[in-house]
Formats: structure tokens, C-alpha cells, sequence
């Protein structure tokens, strides 16, 4: 042990000695026999130096390769708030970074004028750093909320009066985390809309404000054995679980698509046009695909209908669209000289262009 507590309470063992670094390595491996687990998530990544990730994830790597495990996960939960703090950690070569971040430059960006802007930007590959990380920045980690943050359906709620509108921007904000181009990440809760934020508590001995998140780690389930101090953290102020529920069936939409096409994390992603009505049009495409993917979003908060929207002949000539999601009513289809679009108020829609008669819908 070092002779200090870090935060105060957490124990700081001396990593840097082989003999310690010995134990922990062991602990996990004992873990992946005892388990058959696929993955490690280890937190609070950037408290421990790269004198121990090094030869643990190099360690866990060969361990999990002799037991057959190809794609064994160590993803590394880092909260820095810049690129560059992530990517001094690229020498442990981690399968995965959690992207605080781009997370960080996304919500940032809900306090201007235009906040969704952000979540476009994202889905476009604009937020892309110039620092290579290990594993590429497509594979890192991205979210919308976790254990550690303000729920997603708080941030808007704030700023809107009426569920319903939340659950727009929601849906906007969930498809444009889900196809957008790295691993999506949801946190348990946000498919039923929960909306708790992180507060804070005054101590009782010393008077002191302290921050706490018991309000974003709620219960999936009633539980009322769940009590804090200040009051119940798992109010009735929603629903039994469903899988019915509006946002758990777009989600599971969501998943599905990203599943059944690799183009949405190896396409490439252009921006076609951005018009001041806040009409965004994207093409996903690769010439090893025959069919890319069509993506038009009205980031603004009046319906848009447009006319033959010209897609450049360089990317080929499209007879139909088979339309895979739309959120809130969004629409669009070929006609002669283009497409034509119909985007209510901070919608998303998805397509895949056809080519010929047989893929027309």
C-alpha cells in the first residue's frame, strides 16, 4: 500500500512493483477460468499508471488466446475530457476506450442555439479526433449517459416542458448514437425513459455539499427496500418494466439495423447538404456495398418538405428506397430527378437506396 487513500477512501496499492501487479493479473485470470467471461471493463482506467496496463493487458491477451477466447475485451474506462489524455494510454493497447470525450463535446453542445447540432455532427464522423488511438476511434465506446452522468431524458427534459417533445429529441438522439460510427453504448434505464440526474447532499457532521448519483443508478424494478437518506431513490414515477414501450422497441429497431449492416460502422459518411432550415442529408457508402444507406434529419423545429433533393451521379443512379427507421413521423422517397423528403420537426430517417426495380418499396 501507498501511504494514502485515493479520493480518501479507495486503497492505492503499488503498482509499479512486479509483486503487485502479479496479484491483480492473477485475480482476473482466475475470474475468465472460474466464469467463461468474455470481457473485462476496467474502471477508472487512468488512476493506475501504463506500468501496469501494459503487462496486464498483454498478460490477459495471451491467457485468453490459449483458451480460445479471439476477441477478448478489456475496455478501459477513462473520464478524461481530451483526446489526448485517452490516447496516452494507447501503449496498453486496450481493445476499447470508453469516449468520454466525444460524449463530453456532444453534451457541451446542447447549450447553444442549435442543440442537436452535436448529435449530427457525431453522426457525420465530424467529432473524429487528429489523435490516432490504438484501436481506432471508430471502436472506442460512445454513450449518451452512464452510472456516472445526468440521464439523457433529464438533459432534454430540462429544457422542454412536455414529455412528449422530450421523447422526440430522445429518439433523434438514440438513432444518432446507435448508426452512428462507433460502438454504441446504452445505459440500462434509458429505454424506459428514466430521468434522473446527479445531485447533491449536505453532511450531516461538517455541513459540506458532496455530489452524489444515486438518482441515475436506480432500480430497474420496484424495490422498496431501495431507500437513501434524503428520500426514495426508486420513485413510482414510472411504469412497471415493458418491452412495449415506445423508446425499448426503437431501440431494439435500432440495434437490429446496425446489426444486419456493417456498412453503418465501415461506410463512408457524407454530408450531401446542410441547409439553414436545419435539413441534413448524409450518404453512407463503400464500393464494396452495392446499396448505401440514405440519411436525411431535420434538426430544426419547423416541418420541412422538399422536392427532389439531387443525390451527384458520381455515387450512381437510385430507382427506389427501402426505408429501414424513421423517427416521429420522417419520410422520404425516389422520385424523378432525386428524392423527396418529409421531416417533421427534429426527425430522423433512415433508407437504403436501390439500384433497380427488385429492392423497390
Amino acid at each position: 500500500m501507498v501511504n494514502q487513500r485515493l479520493f480518501g477512501f479507495l486503497e492505492d496499492w503499488r503498482t509499479e512493483t512486479s509483486y503487485v501487479q502479479n496479484l491483480p493479473i492473477d485475480h482476473l485470470k482466475y475470474w475468465i477460468a472460474e466464469t467463461d467471461i468474455d470481457g473485462f471493463r476496467y474502471d477508472s482506467a487512468r488512476h493506475i499508471g501504463l506500468d501496469f496496463w501494459k503487462p496486464c493487458v498483454e498478460e490477459i491477451s495471451r491467457y485468453t488466446t490459449y483458451l480460445g477466447k479471439k476477441q477478448f475485451l478489456q475496455i478501459a474506462e477513462h473520464a478524461g475530457s481530451t483526446h489526448e489524455e485517452l490516447t496516452a494510454y494507447n501503449g496498453a493497447k486496450f481493445s476499447n476506450q470508453i469516449d468520454y470525450p466525444t460524449y463530453y463535446n456532444v453534451k457541451h453542445s446542447f447549450g447553444d442555439g442549435n442543440w442537436l447540432g452535436g448529435l449530427a455532427e457525431y453522426f457525420c464522423g465530424f467529432l473524429a479526433p487528429p489523435q490516432a488511438y490504438h484501436a481506432g476511434w471508430k471502436n472506442n465506446i460512445m454513450f449518451l449517459d452512464n452510472q456516472d452522468t445526468t440521464r439523457i431524458f433529464h438533459e432534454f427534459l430540462s429544457r422542454l416542458a412536455h414529455q412528449d417533445d422530450v421523447r422526440v429529441r430522445l429518439h433523434f438522439a438514440l438513432a444518432c448514437l446507435i448508426l452512428g460510427p462507433q460502438i454504441p453504448s446504452i445505459y440500462q434505464g434509458t429505454e424506459q425513459e428514466f430521468c434522473g440526474a446527479l445531485g447533491k447532499h449536505q453532511r450531516e457532521d461538517t455541513g459540506e455539499w458532496i455530489g452524489h448519483d444515486c438518482y441515475v443508478g436506480e432500480d430497474m424494478f420496484d424495490n422498496p427496500a431501495c431507500v437513501w437518506q434524503f428520500g426514495l431513490i426508486n420513485r413510482k414515477s414510472f411504469a412497471p418494466y415493458s418491452q412495449t414501450h415506445p423508446t425499448f422497441v426503437l431501440i431494439r429497431q435500432l440495434a437490429e439495423i446496425r446489426f444486419q449492416n456493417r456498412l453503418i460502422q465501415n461506410g463512408v459518411r457524407t454530408l450531401l447538404c446542410s441547409r439553414n432550415n436545419g435539413v441534413w442529408c448524409v450518404l453512407i457508402h463503400d464500393p464494396a456495398f452495392d446499396r448505401p444507406l440514405f440519411v436525411a434529419m431535420n434538426l430544426g423545429s419547423k416541418p420541412v418538405f422538399e422536392k427532389a433533393l439531387e443525390i451527384p451521379n458520381c455515387y450512381g443512379e437510385f430507382c427506389g428506397v427501402d426505408r429501414l427507421i424513421a423517427t416521429s413521423g420522417g419520410e422520404f422517397h425516389v422520385v424523378e430527378g432525386g428524392i423527396q423528403i418529409r421531416l417533421p420537426a427534429f426527425t430522423f430517417v433512415l433508407g437504403q437506396l436501390c439500384r433497380d426495380e427488385t429492392g423497390l418499396r
